[in-house]
């Protein structure tokens, strides 16, 4: 068996990059998250002591007045933002996201692909890691916007805003793994978002999925959800993980890593049913 190219990979990878600085999509996210940053800089205004908050005013208006450490009073707008970057994240990196994979096997495209010295599933994994890649650019582009208005008005420095973004990585590369089997199963950009909609939708609904269980006592219809809902990423708890790092509480790692690991577990198979397709095409 030939072992797979790194530096394949990597082009492969790049060639996505590249193609997404293109991107109406991307460019949108780009400026939605510096319009958000400027926001936040203009609108926010701390009085910092001695590491410690004498006062805040948000859009004008006073938010504290007791004299409080510095993040203890943010450690409720952190957990907001973990929210907001998971939740509201997702949905756009799925939109962004979802005419990459379908656009590769484009026809004329995918047979110049082919003809280069590209085996198929390197070309999967590459366009795999590539929009990961994105993901994680955008990600980092948030945070340490965050981050920079955060040192620069209360001369404060954090990793809180990293975690919610951190967990809204896993979430992701999960889903998008669903997605580029789909998107390369079909060539359809919407039939690739509307499976990172659903597997979103249903990452949310595990999380009740006792609640659910309770609610039939037909014991195959009961079978067939609990044998569905495994391995689907409880995205719910990843969420929560985040957010609750980010307000200051312990993450207990023997409870982290399995949902992290399932997650990994669900993307690798999305990535490794795309390769089969590909490799079984006739381009």
């Amino acid at each position: 068996m030939i072992p797979l190219s790194p530096t394949t990979i990597g082009a492969v990878a790049r060639d996505v990059l590249k193609e997404a600085t293109s991107s109406k999509m991307m460019l949108a996210l780009l400026l939605t998250i510096g319009l958000f940053l400027l926001a936040l800089t203009l609108s926010l205004d701390l009085d910092v002591v001695d590491g410690a908050l004498a006062g805040s005013r948000i859009f004008g208006r006073a938010a504290g007045t007791a004299i409080v450490p510095v993040d203890v009073f943010l450690r409720p707008a952190f957990q907001a933002l973990a929210w907001v970057t998971f939740y509201v994240g997702l949905l756009f990196g799925i939109v962004a996201t979802a005419d990459i994979a379908p656009r590769l096997l484009q026809p004329g495209r995918v047979e110049h692909l082919l003809a280069l010295p590209i085996r198929r599933v390197e070309l999967v994994i590459g366009t795999y890691l590539g929009v990961c890649a994105i993901c994680a650019i955008a990600t980092v582009f948030a945070v340490g916007g965050v981050s920079l208005v955060l040192f620069a008005k209360a001369k404060m420095v954090t990793v809180a805003p990293a975690a919610g973004a951190a967990m809204a990585f896993v979430a992701f590369a999960a889903i998008y793994g669903v997605m580029m089997a789909v998107g390369v199963l079909f060539r359809s950009a919407a039939l690739s978002a509307g499976a990172g909609l659903l597997t979103y939708i249903m990452g949310v609904a595990v999380s009740e999925k006792n609640v659910m269980l309770m609610w039939t006592t037909n014991k195959p219809l009961r079978t067939v959800l609990e044998v569905v809902s495994a391995p689907i990423p409880n995205l719910r708890a990843l969420a929560d993980v985040g957010a609750g790092a980010a307000a200051g509480e312990a993450v207990a790692l023997q409870a982290v890593l399995p949902m992290v690991g399932g997650a990994a577990a669900f993307a690798a198979c999305g990535v490794l049913l795309a390769a089969a397709i590909v490799q079984s095409r006739d381009y």
